[in-house]
């Protein structure tokens, strides 16, 4: 009811916040900061900042301190 495991599709965790923001929740989107900022770009820019929709970007594991998880998620 509160939390939504979109997987491995930060396209579609923006899109789903954006559709939330619409119906007036304040909703949080949080992953991987490399994935919200580089796989999500267009996605944010055109669902959510076009429209000046109230959504949370939340971009953890920034860096390389994730380095156990390989390359791919710095």
């Amino acid at each position: 009811e509160r939390f939504f495991n979109i997987g491995i599709s930060e396209q579609d965790l923006i899109g789903t916040a954006g559709g939330l923001a619409l119906t007036g929740k304040l909703p949080f989107a949080s992953t991987f900061a490399v994935f919200e900022t580089g796989r999500a770009w267009e996605q944010i820019r055109q669902t959510i900042s076009y429209s000046s929709l109230n959504v949370k970007l939340v971009a953890t594991h920034s860096g390389i301190t994730v380095a156990e998880d390989g390359a791919s998620h710095q």
